[in-house]
């Protein structure tokens, strides 16, 4: 009892600094607003540091550690400490250690001192200022969203590439609740069009394929289910179809404005180049740059970085580093690092497989982590918290349920009571 009592007084105190992380690390452009770059990332570092401090004062550091985690723990460690000593300048050097702090103090702090529901409540938060942003950008002023080039968008807090970040976060756990007939289902329908809005207007064609991915994969689970046999009461079936056929009428009436859409013009076309050209033509007309990029790497881990490569951010085109997680961790660091980012990557997405069979509520939580595994195959192993936000919050969610071998780590400052 007293256990849990201590625990409540944790999740409860700081509801200002809990909030402010989360913002932050979700607000991948206020660097921009403030002019000091990546200042975000100092500033999850320091409310991190400061939720800890906070809790040591008040005379216990309470950490939530499984055994479970310990795999990502020590693949974290050797990928990053991978990176640190085989770079070659002190920028690639701090990219190394700021992965380290990612998984050693903003991961810690989020898994210790965030509940479920207090991460869900702030991400819903976050989707409603980014909306009401772009609201105020059209109505108001274009200093705080605006739609750029190529058939993008951005808010004053989440440049274009960013932005879908903050709906696709929230969409697998309102699309569950809504299949699940939950409550608040009028909160959860307004959530789903709010998310897939600011998918939309961000124009990325990431977010509308993981949109796809995710409703496929729910489509999947809903028709597994039937053929399982699993009983559906008549008043979800009339729900269900009330909201297909509302969903139907929509789509006709609004088909034209839905393929206007940034990012669905952008994932079409994506995906027809797909099937009409071969695999090495599709990189590079797809996106030509991105498409050199996967090549150029492939060629440097055949001839030079299979065992050991040449040093962190040595492999690039044209200049660029490669915009492909695991093929610039292969090439830049060779196999053992690319090895660790793989356990880092999969290692969750099985457990979480494992635990789907005696509790399907973490399906959401799944469908996260398989996405940001597809995201990082098209954009460098960053250190931006708003990149790793799609890692680190589902894990934390996801070991906060595997309770049967969670413990706690709690260091008194006083000895019996001196």
């Amino acid at each position: 009892m007293n256990q849990i009592c201590i625990e409540s007084d944790i999740y409860s105190k700081n509801k200002i600094a809990k909030f402010l992380l989360v913002f932050f690390l979700l607000s991948a452009d206020i660097s921009k607003l403030i002019n000091i770059g990546n200042i975000n990332f100092f500033f999850v570092l320091i409310i991190s540091t400061y939720l800890i401090i906070v809790n040591y004062n008040n005379n216990r550091l309470t950490f939530r550690f499984s055994k479970n985690e310990l795999p990502i723990y020590l693949s974290a460690l050797l990928l990053s400490s991978s990176i640190i000593l085989l770079s070659k300048n002190v920028q690639n050097i701090i990219h190394g250690v700021k992965l380290m702090l990612i998984f050693f103090m903003i991961y810690p702090t989020i898994r210790s001192f965030y509940t479920k529901v207090q991460l869900l409540s702030l991400l819903t938060v976050n989707v409603a200022a980014n909306f009401l942003l772009i609201l105020g950008g059209k109505i108001v002023s274009d200093t705080l969203s605006r739609e750029t080039g190529f058939l993008r968008g951005s808010t004053i807090l989440n440049y274009a590439g960013s932005l879908y970040k903050v709906g696709l976060l929230v969409l697998p756990f309102v699309v569950w609740n809504l299949i699940k007939n939950n409550d608040n289902k009028s909160k959860n329908l307004i959530l789903l069009i709010l998310s897939i809005y600011i998918i939309s207007f961000d124009g990325s064609r990431t977010g509308f394929i993981s949109v796809i991915l995710i409703l496929t994969i729910y489509l999947i689970n809903i028709i597994w289910n039937i053929l399982r046999g699993l009983k559906f009461t008549l008043k979800s079936i009339i729900k269900i179809f009330i909201f297909i056929i509302i969903i139907s009428i929509l789509s006709i009436f609004y088909y034209q404005k839905l393929l206007d859409t940034n990012s669905v013009k952008r994932g079409l076309e994506t995906i027809n180049l797909f099937f009409k050209l071969n695999f090495d033509n599709f990189l590079v007309q797809a996106d030509p740059v991105r498409g050199q990029m996967i090549l150029d790497s492939i060629s440097k881990i055949k001839n030079y970085s299979f065992l050991i490569g040449q040093g962190f951010g040595t492999t690039t085109t044209n200049g660029i580093v490669i915009h492909n997680a695991y093929l610039q961790v292969f090439a830049d660091l060779g196999i053992f690092p690319f090895i660790c980012l793989l356990i880092l990557i999969i290692y969750p997405i099985a457990f979480g497989f494992q635990k789907i069979k005696y509790d399907n509520s973490m399906l959401p939580t799944i469908l996260l982590l398989l996405v940001f595994s597809f995201i990082i195959s098209l954009h460098p192993l960053s250190v931006q918290p708003t990149d790793w936000s799609f890692y680190l919050i589902p894990l934390s969610i996801l070991m906060d349920n595997s309770n049967s071998n969670s413990i706690q780590l709690e260091t008194n400052r006083y000895v019996n009571g001196n």
